[in-house]
């Protein structure tokens, strides 16, 4: 009979600390979106920078033909914030699902371009 005074009352105080958080507390959280994107980015520049060894260049025309180390890591990392401050901008106007699902799209590019570097033989 102890344990089950217990566990009713454990079962009450959460259901209580649920519902006494506000829509905002209970949203989705962005840490793993932005961790999937980081990811993304770093395995698409990583397998950029490898493809280059093979003798490959860089298909995307605003960057030349072999742009620095330097330069991809910068533009990636100004994306990866823009991408995120936007899904925080959507999260903060209610939205926290639409704000999830959009870093975890704007994961699909990074992690397209990287596949295809790894896969592909120069053109």
């Amino acid at each position: 009979m102890k344990h089950l005074v217990v566990t009713v009352s454990i079962a009450l105080t959460l259901t209580t600390a649920a519902s006494a958080q506000t829509p905002a507390e209970r949203a989705p959280s962005l840490k793993l979106p932005a961790i999937v994107l980081a990811g993304a980015e770093t395995f698409d520049i990583i397998s950029t920078q490898l493809a280059f060894k093979r003798g490959c260049i860089e298909g995307n025309p605003l960057f030349g033909k072999h742009p620095g180390p330097h330069a991809l890591w910068t533009t990636k990392l100004l994306g990866t914030a823009g991408a995120i401050g936007a899904a925080f901008l959507l999260k903060n106007t209610g939205h926290p699902k639409a704000a999830q699902w959009f870093v975890y799209g704007a994961s699909a590019a990074p992690a397209t371009a990287g596949t295809l570097n790894t896969l592909n033989s120069c053109r």
